[in-house]
């Protein structure tokens, strides 16, 4: 399956994906050319920079009770 997150905007796109039963590997994945070039615009400020942490420590906080279970 193929699939691409896009979003518009001055807010950046923040996306959590869960597999069940847990990803098997790293070589599972195989990156695919979408019809949206990957980009960023515009500039990050302390907000954002704030918001963007938050987001990382939820992720890795998942990730880690992932790997418990």
């Amino acid at each position: 399956t193929q699939f691409q997150f896009r979003t518009i905007g001055r807010k950046p796109l923040i996306a959590v994906a869960i597999t069940m039963p847990p990803w098997p590997g790293e070589n599972e994945a195989m990156p695919r050319k979408g019809i949206w070039n990957a980009s960023f615009i515009g500039l990050p400020n302390s907000s954002t920079q704030l918001l963007n942490s938050i987001y990382m420590w939820m992720i890795i906080l998942t990730l880690q009770i992932a790997k418990t279970l």
